[in-house]
């Protein structure tokens, strides 16, 4: 059987670019700060490019245990963070998210591409499935995710979701929101028997 996931333990979904404005680099690296400072170890995409790079090594110079988890094709084309000996390279995608999953107390989305949609989306529907009971969040740098909420709610008014799902994560510009959120969530579940057949 699979251990329940360390509370203290979260993963971060984010992009690997280096090419986008400086309030996104800046934004997360305060946030990735934050959390350390507060004793949060991270889970990420492994990799050492963009936001992901950031953060990971802002959580590594803080003293944080940080986990790296990339599937082989991208390992093979994107420099991950050498010094990190908690790197697993893994068959594919879909076994990537489930070790995140395994691994993980929390789950957080940066503003980021497909992959980060992708991958927070998953984590959203098992929570409203049943499979898993952990905290979801989005941190909102520079109203990135505004539209995401705009088709949210169109998602709710048309009755495509209901209300009550709402409840499954947050989503908010406020770094305190999500740290208070973290910290007060008494909902976790043994969801390991489930995990490990995932």
């Amino acid at each position: 059987m699979v251990k329940p996931p360390i509370k203290k333990r979260i993963c971060i979904f984010c992009s690997s670019s280096d090419m986008l404005p400086e309030i996104y680099y800046q934004k997360s690296i305060e946030f990735a700060k934050t959390l350390s400072d507060l004793g949060y170890d991270l889970v990420y995409g492994g990799g050492s490019l963009g936001v992901m790079g950031k953060i990971a090594s802002e959580f590594k110079n803080n003293g944080r245990d940080v986990i790296g988890i990339i599937p082989k094709k991208l390992s093979e084309h994107i420099p991950m963070l050498y010094d990190l000996k908690k790197s697993i390279i893994v068959k594919n995608m879909s076994k990537r998210k489930r070790l995140m999953v395994r691994k993980s107390f929390a789950f957080i989305a940066l503003p980021g591409g497909f992959g980060t949609l992708e991958e927070i989306f998953e984590v959203i529907t098992l929570k409203q499935l049943g499979y898993i009971d952990r905290p979801i969040a989005f941190l909102n740098i520079n109203n990135f995710f505004d539209h995401t909420i705009k088709q949210l709610e169109l998602i709710y008014k048309e009755k495509f979701a209901k209300e009550s799902n709402r409840d499954l994560y947050i989503i908010t510009d406020s770094v305190d929101d999500i740290t208070e959120y973290l910290e007060n969530y008494k909902k976790l579940t043994d969801d390991s028997k489930w995990i490990n057949k995932f």
